[in-house]
C-alpha cells in the first residue's frame, strides 16, 4: 500500500518502512576490502575475541537447525521434543521440523511476552530435549523460573535472541546457546545471516568440529547479498520504499513459512560488515531509544511495561490496541501500513498446517497467544521516524483506538 501527498502540482508517493537499517557506504567498503576496524575503540579486544568464539551462518534459522541437529544426535534418542511459545516466528517451528524433532507448544503471558510458567512446568517431561526461550521485542526471559522447572532434568535451553542486539560481553544468563539473527529488519542487519553463541562448554569442541564441515557460500551468493545491501540502503527512504513494498514476490513485511532450510556459512564480507556495524550500535540504539521513549510517554497504558526492563532497544515497538485488529477496515489498515505500523506474526504456531505431523499437542488452542495476535501492533523506530512522523503515528493510534 502507499499514500499520496500532494506537493505543488505533483504527487509524491510515501510509504514508511516498518523496519530498516542503513549500512552506509563506508561500512560496506570496509567489509568488502576487509579493512581493520575498531583500532581505537574500547571494544577492539572484545570484538577480536568474538570473531573466534561466535559461529556465523547464512540465516538465523540455519544456525538454529545446526544446533538442533547436534542435540538430536546425543545418546538419549527418546528425548525428541522441543518446547516453543505459541506466538513466535514460523522459522523456529520450521527448523525443529527440519531436524525431525517434535514440537510441543506453550502459551505465553501477554503482560510479559514470556512463557506461562504454570503451563510450562506441566509440559516438560522425560522426552523434552530443549526449550526455546524466545525474547520477543528483546523482553527478558525469566531464567530463575525456567531453571527451576528444568533443574531436575537434562533439558537444554536455546535463547532465541533474533530480536535482540548482539551482546558484546558474551555472558550467559543460564541458557546453553543463543541464536541471533542478522536478517533485514533485525537490530543489527547484514541482510541475512545468523549467529550461534555457545555457553555450554560440553558442546564447545563438538560445535567447532561440526562448524568446520559447514559449506562455504559462493562468490555469486556474496555478490547477490552485496546487491541486496546496496538496494536496501537506497530504497529504505520513505519516498522510494513504496516501490519494493508493492512487488509481491519480495514478501516485504510478511511472515512466511520456509519450505526448506539450507545450512551454510555467512559470506565473509557480511561477517566483516557485522563487526563494522557493531561499531555503530551505540549510535543506532540511542536513536531507537529516543523514539521508543516518545512512544512510552505518549501511549501510556498501551505499551507493554516489560519493555522497560530490556537490555536492548526494540527495532519494532509493541503496543496493544483495545480493538480487535482483525476487525479493522481496509482503510484503517491502509492508514496504519503507510506509517510503518504493522502486526508482528499473523497467527499462532498451532495453526500452521505445513508441519502438522510434528506437533505433540496439535489442535489445542492457546487463548492468550491468540489474543496477542488480534491486539498487538508494532511501531517503527528506525532513523526515518522523525518528530513529525512520531506525532502522526501516536495521533493515528489514539484516534483509531478511541472508537
Amino acid at each position: 500500500m502507499l499514500s499520496k501527498k500532494r506537493t505543488g502540482t505533483s504527487l509524491v508517493k510515501i510509504q514508511i518502512p516498518p523496519v530498516g537499517m542503513r549500512h552506509g557506504v563506508l561500512s560496506v567498503f570496509k567489509a568488502i576490502f576487509r579493512l581493520e576496524t575498531c583500532k581505537e575503540t574500547q571494544n577492539s579486544n572484545l570484538i577480536n575475541n568474538l570473531k573466534n568464539q561466535w559461529y556465523f551462518f547464512n540465516t538465523g534459522k540455519s544456525a538454529l537447525l545446526f544446533i538442533l541437529n547436534i542435540l538430536r544426535r546425543q545418546k538419549d534418542d527418546s528425548r525428541n521434543e522441543v518446547i516453543i511459545p505459541a506466538y513466535t516466528c514460523y522459522s523456529v517451528a520450521a527448523a525443529i521440523a527440519e531436524a525431525n524433532l517434535k514440537i510441543k507448544i506453550c502459551d505465553i503471558d501477554p503482560n510479559t511476552l514470556d512463557y506461562n510458567y504454570d503451563e510450562l512446568k506441566n509440559l516438560v517431561c522425560n522426552k523434552t530435549l530443549c526449550i526455546i526461550a524466545t525474547r520477543l521485542f528483546g523482553v527478558r526471559t525469566d531464567y530463575s523460573k525456567l531453571k527451576k522447572i528444568t533443574e531436575s532434568r537434562t533439558v537444554y535451553i536455546i535463547e532465541d535472541a533474533a530480536q535482540c542486539e548482539p551482546k558484546l560481553d558474551n555472558q550467559g544468563n543460564g541458557q546453553d546457546f543463543i541464536i541471533y539473527s542478522l536478517g533485514r529488519g533485525k537490530p543489527l542487519s547484514v541482510m541475512g545471516g545468523g549467529v550461534l553463541v555457545c555457553h555450554n562448554t560440553i558442546f564447545s569442541r563438538l560445535i567447532r568440529k561440526e562448524y568446520l564441515l559447514v559449506q562455504e557460500n559462493s562468490f555469486l551468493y556474496a555478490f547477490k547479498k552485496l546487491i541486496e545491501i546496496i538496494v536496501n540502503d537506497i530504497f529504505l527512504n520513505p519516498h522510494l520504499f513504496w516501490i519494493p513494498y508493492n512487488i509481491k514476490y519480495l514478501n516485504l513485511g510478511k511472515t512466511v513459512y520456509p519450505k526448506s532450510i539450507k545450512i551454510s556459512k555467512l559470506a565473509e564480507f557480511q561477517k566483516h560488515l557485522f563487526f563494522c556495524q557493531i561499531e555503530k550500535m551505540k549510535y543506532i540504539s540511542d536513536s531507537r531509544r529516543k523514539i521508543s521513549e516518545y512512544y512510552k510517554k505518549n501511549l501510556k497504558g498501551k505499551y507493554i511495561e516489560k519493555i522497560n526492563e530490556t537490555d536492548t532497544v526494540p527495532v519494532r515497538f509493541p503496543i496493544y490496541l483495545k480493538r480487535d485488529i482483525t476487525e479493522l477496515s481496509e482503510d484503517e489498515m491502509f492508514e496504519l501500513r503507510k506509517l510503518g505500523i504493522t502486526r508482528m506474526y499473523p497467527d499462532t504456531i498451532n495453526h500452521l498446517k505445513d508441519i502438522k505431523k510434528h506437533y505433540i499437542n496439535y489442535g489445542v488452542e492457546f487463548k492468550a497467544s491468540d489474543w496477542i495476535v488480534r491486539h498487538l501492533l508494532t511501531l517503527p523506530t528506525h532513523e526515518y521516524i522523525k518528530k513529525g512522523v512520531q506525532k502522526n503515528i501516536v495521533s493515528t493510534i489514539m484516534e483509531m483506538d478511541s472508537e
